[in-house]
This record gives structure tokens, sequence and C-alpha cells, in this order.
């Protein structure tokens, strides 16, 4: 009985070996996709890049409209002493 459980233990080491190779093999790069690696770093900077560009426009534009909306609309109504709003035109130099 004791030989068979050795027999056991040892047909489960096998193929607990078996398995843990088979999945050593599909992680190990070979040499001919090191390239493949190399070149979707690189993809990433360049769509990070992208992203970036895209993000610093996007506030650009809305900090331009910003400042637009507050030159124009900001200071054309001023409110006064007596509480009434009056409109002013403001001094444009041509």
């Amino acid at each position: 009985m004791r030989h068979d459980e050795n027999d056991d233990l040892k047909l489960k080491v096998e193929q607990l070996i078996k398995k843990q190779s088979k999945k050593d093999e599909q992680y190990i790069k070979p040499k001919e996709r090191l390239g493949f690696e190399q070149a979707r770093d690189g993809f990433r900077f360049f769509t990070n890049l992208l992203y970036v560009s895209m993000i610093v426009c996007f506030l650009a534009l809305v900090f331009s409209y910003g400042c637009y909306l507050f030159k124009e609309k900001a200071h054309s109504y001023v409110t006064s002493t007596n509480g009434e709003v009056v409109e002013i035109k403001p001094y444009k130099i041509m």
C-alpha cells in the first residue's frame, strides 16, 4: 500500500511539473518578440503624448473662451450706487 501512495505522489508531482513548464513556456519571451515589445512601448508613448496634447489644447480653448467672456461680458455691466445695473461700452483700441 505504501508503494501505491508513492507512485501516486510521483505522478502528481510529474503532472504539476509539466503544467508549470507549460506555463513557463508561455511567459518566456522569444528573441523575435523583443522588437514587438519595443514597438508597443513606443506606440504607448506616442498615444499618451497625443492624449496629453489633446487635454492641453482643450484646456487652452476653455481658458481662452473664459478670457473672452470675462473681457466682453463682465466689464460691460456695472452696478451703480443706487442699485441700477448700467451697461457701459468698453473702450476698444483699433
